[in-house]
């Protein structure tokens, strides 16, 4: 066992370079969070930016310091005296069939860094080299696709000692190799995958450009995929239907799997075979030939296993690497999948149209209500956050009804509540009123038939119709849809379920605790928990509803304790005891106090904390005096000072105010309430790093830490 030890927050790929570097059987990371150098990214996401990326710019680290650290770690493990192993992607079969066909150049892509990936046949004269913005080390052909149904990944024909394939994301970038004379007998495969069915758009990409001729890929709207000459009309892959309702043809070449295009060059004549067909599916005659060759511009996907022959190579030989490489297994797979999802679509779209008619009015009588606190921006993703939702569970068509916070999906309305049955019927009924981030809503969504009523703090904010897609659906959800799409982020409590024909009960998710008899009152008591967004996490599931006229609150999957629960849970050394002196209402989003000298607690509420109140950076901060009014030892009154600071950190008791820190300024804040500038300057980077603390010192002054 070797372990690394890193004084910053790291991204996985890093992980996995000091795992690669070390000899031993296993190894282990560990790393500082909120280190005072802020995130380590490899160089190429500086240049693709985001929120991972700016707490680096702001550390003032070079784009080299992940580099460097990962040489220095690595030699250190390598100095514990063991030998490195020197088969961390040995050839699998399809790598080492494709070397015995003598390529001049073989880029397998499983290079984690740099910008010349490496040439798996030894030729110093075939190089390849990045330009522009590309990820490495992403899931490759025939490792699974990293997410959904095949989040695990697996080994491969690709790869030996059962590691995983890798491969290069172009993020506006593209490959390039220079000085290859391959005149007009050659050959070029490659992979090719083009993203995730929910990215689908009308798009064209390059594969090649090389050997007289430029091959691209072109993207449908419908998420099949075809190739093109530079200007000759698309050819798709086609083969007859054979479902029962077969009309016509359709299309079978789907752009979120992993496809093998080879590109030959014969004489003035060119051809391409996909996926292992010993048959072209495209022929014409070929332009003149550069010797510079280009993979990938202007495409969004990845690409893998580049070959690169100064040769014709046979059919059989297309055929015989499509076979060893059992990718098509893999997309016959998930073609079933596919096939299945639109079965289901097409029976709900034939259900909706009589749904209201066949199913009894009272069965489709039911509400569910909840009390809730989201803290996304609500333009950041397509859906802010889906609240309560009821349909098959992992149905990713997603019948059924299902009530959300609007983001910036096309025509949505960011802030706003919906009502959206299903990806099938695509109806939604939205709501008028913003709701803003981080402040706490009581909702509730009805089933009345063939209508839904929405009610948000006690007022009426949608009536309309909406067909019933999922009639007599046994499975309700709290804080995420019916398949795990737009978890809530933030905190809900309240939970309950009332009224439906069948019998049901309320289990998280990933437990299965009832919920008290139907008729019976349940003693559950109203908690509140933090929901993650992460699918498949958590979320609350009710696989049933009570009978009429039956109530019972929603426990979580592991429900929160009471504070003096909680307190019963800390150990402490013998001879001193915890007490609970303070706890919600009285107190809220805490992030620092202190005493004055008649006892009184004053606290620092950070409650804008992440992104705002309104998701847009607007102050919310409070500085809050706490009493005890009755001497019981327990704050039972609370008095907001101030409530506009911007992400406040750290507190001092001064004379008959307090010294607050919240970046840019250090405040003297009086009791009435009126702030004055200490001092000011201070960064208003991460909201983690600034200026905080606020000690005394031995000298009579008062220090405090800032980045």
């Amino acid at each position: 066992l070797s372990i690394a030890t890193l004084p910053n927050e790291v991204y996985a790929i890093t992980g996995l370079k000091l795992r690669a570097k070390s000899p031993f059987k296993t190894h282990f990371n560990i790393e500082l969070a909120n280190g005072a150098t802020g995130y380590i990214p490899p160089p190429e996401q500086h240049k693709l930016g985001g929120y991972t990326t700016w707490p680096a710019r702001t550390a003032g680290l070079e784009e080299a310091a992940e580099p460097k650290m990962i040489q220095a770690l690595g030699q250190a493990t390598l100095d514990l005296g063991k030998e490195p192993d020197l088969h961390e992607f040995a050839m699998g079969e399809y790598q080492r069939q494709a070397s015995h066909a003598k390529p001049l150049g073989f880029f397998t892509l499983n290079d984690s860094s740099g910008l010349h990936p490496l040439n798996s046949i030894w030729n110093d004269e075939i190089l390849m080299k990045v330009v522009g913005n590309a990820a490495w080390y992403l899931p490759g052909a025939g490792s699974g696709l990293g997410y959904g149904e095949e989040s695990l990944l697996q080994s491969s024909s690709f790869v030996k000692n059962g590691k995983i394939n890798r491969s290069i994301h172009l993020a506006g970038g593209h490959l390039e190799t220079s000085n290859l004379k391959l005149g007009t007998q050659a050959t070029i495969a490659l992979w090719f995958w083009l993203g995730h069915e929910s990215g689908a758009s009308d798009r064209t990409g390059e594969l090649i450009n090389a050997l007289g001729i430029s091959l691209k890929a072109h993207q449908f709207p419908d998420h099949t995929v075809g190739l093109e000459w530079s200007a000759q009309s698309s050819v798709r892959n086609e083969r007859p239907e054979t479902s029962e309702a077969a009309q016509g043809t359709v299309r079978t070449t789907f752009a979120d799997d992993w496809h093998f295009a080879v590109l030959i060059r014969d004489g003035e004549n060119v051809r391409v075979h996909l996926d292992g067909s010993e048959k072209p599916v495209l022929t014409g005659k070929a332009g003149k030939a550069a010797n510079e060759v280009l993979f990938g511009q202007g495409l969004e996907g990845r690409l893998d296993e580049i070959t690169i022959w100064d040769r014709v190579i046979e059919p059989s030989l297309i055929a015989k690497l499509w076979n060893i490489s059992k990718v098509g297994e893999e997309n016959a797979k998930r073609s079933v999948s596919r096939t299945e999802r639109k079965k289901r679509g097409a029976a709900v779209s034939a259900a909706q149209k009589d749904a209201v008619q066949r199913t009894a009015p009272h069965s489709e009588n039911w509400s569910a209500s909840m009390r809730f606190k989201n803290t996304k921006a609500n333009n950041v993703n397509a859906v802010t956050a889906y609240l309560i939702s009821r349909g098959p569970k992992g149905d990713h068509q997603a019948p059924g009804d299902h009530l959300g916070i609007g983001g910036n999906y096309k025509d949505s309305s960011p802030g706003r509540l919906f009502v959206f049955n299903g990806n099938v019927a695509s109806q939604i009924v939205r709501g008028t009123t913003v709701i803003e981030p981080g402040t706490w809503n009581d909702v509730k969504l009805e089933r009345l038939g063939s209508r839904v009523k929405v009610t948000l703090n006690g007022k009426v904010e949608i009536d309309a119709e909406l067909p019933v897609t999922a009639p007599g659906a046994k499975e309700l959800f709290f804080g995420k849809r019916c398949d795990d799409f737009a978890p809530l982020e933030g905190d809900f409590s309240n939970g309950v379920v009332d009224g439906a024909a069948a019998s049901w009960s309320a289990v998280g998710s990933d437990s299965a605790t009832p919920l008290s008899k139907a008729g019976k009152s349940s003693n559950t008591k109203d908690r509140s928990t933090a929901v993650s967004p992460m699918p498949g996490g958590p979320g609350i599931s009710a696989t049933a509803l009570h009978d009429a006229g039956a109530k019972s609150k929603v426990p979580t999957a592991t429900p929160p304790l009471s504070p003096e629960e909680s307190a019963k849970k800390w150990h402490v050394r013998d001879g001193y005891r915890i007490e609970l002196v303070a706890a919600e209402p009285v107190v809220l989003d805490p992030v620092a106090f202190d005493w004055d000298e008649q006892g009184r607690l004053w606290v620092i509420e950070m409650a804008d904390y992440p992104l705002g109140m309104d998701g847009n950076g607007k102050a919310g901060g409070r500085v809050v005096r706490l009493e005890d009014t009755d001497h019981d030892g327990r704050y039972d009154k609370r008095h907001v000072i101030v409530s506009d600071l911007s992400y406040p950190t750290g507190i001092l008791t001064w004379r008959e105010g307090v010294i607050v820190t919240a970046a840019p300024d250090i405040f003297f804040i009086s009791p009435d309430g009126t702030k004055k500038v200490l001092y000011t300057g201070f960064s208003t980077g991460n909201q983690q790093l600034r200026v905080n603390g606020l000690r005394w010192g031995m000298d009579g002054w008062v220090y405090c830490a800032a980045g």
